[in-house]
């Protein structure tokens, strides 16, 4: 993503925080496609040295959907600028969520900060702990998230960075998956 979009980003990302504070977000909630989302989100960073690999089962969840892709866009930026050589965004529905996550191999958050990942402006010592981030990507994140019904949180795993996410399955997702139930009962 050029200088364009990460200013775009930051941006987006300012205006969601000041407004996350007065509870004067908008939402347009609808049942969005997965698929589609996911790969409109990953559209910019294409062109990018590490082309994150999309593996996503088929699914629609209940979102707005362009807080959906600015979620998607600030973890895979995220893990771009911060993580290892390796991303991939994977995907499954399971019960009444659509669960997320972005992977990739890089050496993870220290662990004096994991408490406070998700809180803006994280720093460590005297300097960001993201260095060329304004420090409010994981925080949007997870405002954008919880104001859609969803939530996010973080795992280092068999030295994987790993930001999971949720958001509640649309009801038409839920109605196929029960269609398709009863026709393999019968």
């Amino acid at each position: 993503v050029g200088e364009a979009g990460r200013l775009g980003r930051m941006v987006d990302d300012l205006l969601v925080a000041a407004k996350g504070d007065s509870a004067a977000l908008e939402f347009r909630m609808e049942e969005v496609d997965i698929v589609r989302e996911l790969h409109g989100a990953l559209t910019p960073f294409i062109h990018e040295d590490r082309n994150p690999e999309l593996v996503v089962a088929p699914g629609r969840v209940q979102a707005d959907r362009f807080r959906l892709r600015h979620v998607v866009t600030n973890l895979v930026a995220n893990a771009i600028d911060h993580g290892g050589p390796t991303i991939a965004i994977n995907g499954l529905a399971e019960d009444d969520w659509y669960h997320f996550s972005v992977v990739d191999d890089g050496p993870g958050v220290p662990p004096d900060v994991v408490d406070r990942l998700f809180s803006r402006y994280v720093h460590e010592g005297d300097r960001p702990l993201l260095a060329g981030s304004v420090g409010l990507g994981l925080a949007v994140a997870e405002t954008l998230l919880n104001q859609m019904g969803g939530d996010i949180r973080y795992e280092r795993k068999d030295g994987l960075t790993i930001f999971h996410f949720r958001l509640p399955l649309a009801e038409s997702h839920q109605l196929a998956v029960d269609e398709e139930s009863v026709a393999s009962s019968q």
